[in-house]
């Protein structure tokens, strides 16, 4: 009965379609792990952008006001907004002066939106009596922030974020989210209200 045993052609051949077999799966295990990372930063703008337009759709459906105390104030430049809410229990819709103001401001150096709880004064120069909440880092492009003719109305338009907004966009690695049409209150979502890029 012959030995049997393997040449040193065979031992190669073996070697060379393990290390191929190999090469094929770490290369779908890498191409799996780009896909989950940039699907995650996708997720984590969209996520930041429905946020900001529920929070506040949120306070400008509680704006309480009329025309000679409107319950929303735009700043001049529209990137920052004051609006008046009623939190008193019960609510007191006719008596003005226990309301509260609350506030949405954009600070471009840190590409930061914030929302005050408590606010006193001008809606551009007055000052958050609590911590301000940040709502996100990650705008590019400012909000635009208008009101219609109609009182306690607020449209929000032009708003567009990016995964990190210092660095240029990169569809895989620092999408961009970016509002395609202006929501208006009241606030109806969608998600053809949104472009990602």
């Amino acid at each position: 009965m012959p030995k049997q045993s393997l040449t040193l052609v065979e031992l190669i051949i073996s070697i060379a379609l393990l290390g191929m077999i190999i090469l094929a799966a770490s290369t779908f295990e890498y191409s799996s792990l780009n896909f989950f990372q940039s699907s995650n930063r996708k997720v984590a703008v969209l996520n930041d952008l429905a946020l900001i337009e529920e929070h506040i759709a949120k306070y400008t459906s509680l704006a309480t006001g009329d025309y000679y105390h409107p319950g929303i104030v735009v700043s001049g430049s529209g990137s920052n907004v004051k609006i008046r809410v009623d939190l008193s229990t019960p609510p007191t819709p006719d008596k003005y002066a226990d309301d509260t103001w609350v506030r949405y401001g954009y600070d471009s150096s840190s590409h930061m939106i914030s929302f005050c709880s408590k606010w006193s004064g001008n809606v551009s120069t007055g000052r958050c009596i609590l911590t301000p909440q940040v709502l996100t880092k990650r705008v590019i492009i400012a909000p635009l922030f208008t009101q219609p003719a109609a009182p306690n109305q607020l449209t929000l338009s032009n708003l567009t974020l990016r995964y990190n907004p210092v660095k240029s966009l990169d569809s895989e690695k620092n999408p961009e989210v970016s509002m395609s049409k202006p929501v208006s209150n009241p606030v109806t979502f969608s998600s053809s209200s949104y472009s990602i890029n």
